[in-house]
């Protein structure tokens, strides 16, 4: 099976991509948040997220409904999942509060983010919110990987917040520590209560959506028009 992600269903890359798993025999599948999109006619089956539909070019809470989505598609209980949303929307208090202080701190340059397992590529999602939203200079890295180069930018005006993994990859942040730089473990800022993984990161975008959302306001940036892009991403052949 195939599944092909797109909040817009319009991506030239997704469609085309779910075209051709489907010309060589592959089942696909569509999670978008619009019906009668390009990608839902292309695929198999489709969960077409109407109620998640946001009017602006930065994906924010559609990230979460699309991903709430797919859960339910593989296989999570309703009330699993239902468990981890509300976990999620309790800690999202603590996490504003974070990416408020965060946004107000002084003499930082760049922001990391580290994750393992399911948070790896959330560490790149978090990455992407600060750069497109604000133009910051962000990274987003798995944890292990960290060490091997790139632990190199850590300075005294570096902010590096691991947001969830195998709890031994933590230890990252002792040696962001011993280079001077402000180590930031969210799980712990987040307190959650319950919600198992899904919770986890259900709760852990939403903070890298404000802290973007905040650093650009700062900024004087207007987070609801970032430069150089457009709500859909089309590539021309």
């Amino acid at each position: 099976m195939t599944v092909g992600i797109s909040r817009s269903g319009e991506t030239t890359e997704v469609v085309e991509a779910l075209r051709v798993a489907r010309g060589r025999g592959c089942r696909t599948f569509a999670v978008t948040g619009r019906p009668g999109s390009t990608l839902g006619a292309e695929a198999h089956g489709r969960l077409e997220l109407s109620d998640a539909a946001e009017r602006g070019i930065v994906t924010t809470h559609s990230f979460g409904a699309m991903l709430v989505g797919v859960a339910w598609l593989a296989g999570a209980q309703p009330a699993a999942v239902r468990q981890s949303v509300a976990a999620a929307q309790s800690a999202w208090p603590r996490g504003l509060d974070l990416a408020r202080g965060l946004a107000a701190g002084r003499g930082v340059r760049r922001h990391v983010f580290l994750g393992s397992g399911a948070f790896a590529p959330l560490a790149d999602e978090a990455q992407l919110k600060l750069q497109e939203t604000a133009q910051a200079d962000a990274y987003g890295f798995d944890a292990w990987e960290f060490r091997h180069g790139p632990i190199a930018i850590v300075d005294a005006a570096t902010v590096v917040a691991w947001l969830g993994g195998a709890p031994a990859d933590a230890a990252v942040l002792e040696d962001v520590q011993a280079l001077g730089g402000r180590a930031i473990a969210l799980p712990e800022h987040l307190g959650l209560d319950g919600g198992g993984e899904l919770g986890a990161v259900l709760a852990a975008a939403p903070f890298a959506q404000a802290l973007a959302c905040l650093l650009a306001e700062a900024a004087g940036a207007d987070p609801d028009h970032p430069a150089h892009l457009h709500r859909v991403v089309r590539v021309e052949p």
